[in-house]
């Protein structure tokens, strides 16, 4: 048996509860400053300009060392790999099989290294086989994409129970080139 939490950004007050925040608003402030960002305006302006970009540079990741991580990493590789250890949820009549729910695909640009973190259905085909559905205009499919024009296969990991705020940076609607890790901070 496994644990198992449904539905737990289902209401407006567990979603920002989660996020850590008071309101949407500050979800979109901080996107909108990404996307349309102002022009600084004279010395003082282009001062003001670089301090916001050094507080966005300056958000890394938590990075979390040694036996005080609040997760398990579980690796299985070769024969031990066992897809019907997880849960997969068939939902919805005319799906075509069962599907892991908020599995995070992490990828890598195979030229620039640029990362992407991406959300996208997962159906089990069997213990060790997953059909994955990334649309053709989404970053992830553009690294498969590059690789597969250079001959080379494309390493993916897919990780579940993320942080919310990662599980919710992995659907924000980013610049391409703006990494979901540091917007999650």
């Amino acid at each position: 048996a496994m644990p198992l939490a449904m539905n737990v950004f289902g209401t407006d007050r567990r979603l920002l509860k989660a996020l850590g925040l008071k309101s949407y608003g500050q979800i979109s402030e901080k996107i909108g400053g990404l996307l349309e960002p102002e022009l600084p305006q004279g010395f003082i302006g282009v001062r003001e300009a670089f301090g916001k970009l050094g507080s966005m540079v300056h958000v890394p990741p938590k990075k979390v060392k040694g036996e005080s991580a609040p997760v398990q990493e579980v690796v299985l590789t070769g024969d031990d790999v066992d897809l019907d250890r997880l849960p997969a949820l068939f939902t919805w009549p005319k799906d075509g099989g069962s599907f892991f729910n908020l599995g995070l695909t992490h990828t890598k640009h195979p030229e620039t290294g640029v990362r992407n973190l991406g959300l996208y259905r997962l159906q089990r085909h069997d213990k060790r086989t997953i059909g994955m559905h990334w649309q053709i205009h989404k970053d992830s499919r553009n690294h498969y994409a590059v690789a597969a024009k250079r001959g080379e296969r494309l390493p993916v990991a897919i990780a579940f129970g993320c942080p919310p705020a990662v599980t919710y940076a992995s659907t924000a609607p980013l610049p391409g080139h703006l990494d979901e890790y540091l917007f999650a901070g």
